[in-house]
């Protein structure tokens, strides 16, 4: 079963959409900001893996400490 984020709070999507156009934030933090992005959009753990250079368990790792 695929795990996702929680519902995000308007604050929180907007902070996270920051985080992902800003130019200046660390490589680490803009990937989990798009964990948690194309998550809280619908997409599977494996989904995210593909278009991240990342193995899939990290991206469900990084999906239950944002929870």
């Amino acid at each position: 079963m695929p795990e996702f984020v929680r519902s995000l709070g308007p604050e929180e999507a907007k902070a996270i959409g920051q985080l992902v156009r800003s130019r200046t934030v660390p490589a680490g933090i803009y990937q989990r900001a798009l964990i948690v992005r194309w998550s809280s959009e619908g997409l599977a753990p494996i989904d995210i893996a593909h278009r991240l250079p990342m193995k899939w368990d990290n991206v469900v790792k990084w999906i239950r400490r944002f929870n």
